[in-house]
């Protein structure tokens, strides 16, 4: 996964300790303490949320986005604006 570009060189460490403490605890009776759990919960909560829910959120906010920038009026000109932007010569 790694390779791949998938997860980043800290999420496979963090992926190690996980499946680690995963095996010992269902098969080398290992019985974890909350302190413990709580660390290793954070770190697949914050990939889980890294990879597939903020994604999301982005598409969604960048789509209302794209929908509001057509309601969005113009800015006018203002005289001095116009002014400056009037072709040289006299001409208006």
């Amino acid at each position: 996964m790694e390779d791949s570009g998938l997860i980043t060189p800290s999420q496979r460490d963090d992926f190690e300790v996980l499946i680690n403490a995963g095996n010992a605890s269902a098969h080398r009776g290992w019985n974890p303490s909350f302190k413990d759990l709580d660390p290793l919960i954070g770190s697949l909560e914050q990939f889980i949320t890294d990879k597939f829910v903020t994604p999301q959120l982005r598409k969604k906010s960048a789509d209302g986005v794209a929908e509001v920038r057509s309601k969005v009026p113009q800015r006018l000109k203002k005289k001095k604006d116009a002014a400056l932007s009037a072709p040289q010569g006299g001409q208006k």
